[in-house]
């Protein structure tokens, strides 16, 4: 739940246009909407393809639940590459948590080629 939705609400009470009540059952509401959205069932998809062998080295689909375990997975010469582009395993995570898909994550180093994408189950 935004912190803005809420400051209206409370704002809305303030200037007695609406009960505390009504307020309440507004901020309840709010919260049944993010607990609906986190709800959804996602997947994490990893493929790591070989260059220099010209093969797929990996193809995972996991539970969005279990993500934090696909990090095992991902060749720590990716894991380095993906830090110098700005993106930490860290950020990946809470990119994941978030209750939007985020769009296809492409790293590249000298040896692989690693495409990490988030899909509606």
């Amino acid at each position: 739940m935004k912190n803005e939705e809420i400051m209206k609400i409370l704002k809305m009470i303030e200037d007695h246009k609406i009960s505390a009540q009504e307020g309440m059952e507004l901020i309840d509401s709010l919260e049944m909407q993010k607990e609906k959205k986190e709800n959804v069932k996602k997947v994490l998809k990893i493929m790591v393809f070989d260059k220099q062998k010209s093969q797929r080295a990996a193809d995972i689909t996991i539970p969005f639940k279990l993500a934090t375990l696909a990090f095992k997975f991902i060749p720590q010469d990716a894991l380095k590459e993906m830090d110098k582009e700005g993106m930490s395993r860290e950020d990946l995570l809470e990119m994941l948590k978030s209750t939007e898909i985020p769009d296809l994550l492409k790293v590249d180093t000298d040896q692989y080629h690693v495409e990490i994408s988030i899909e509606r189950v």
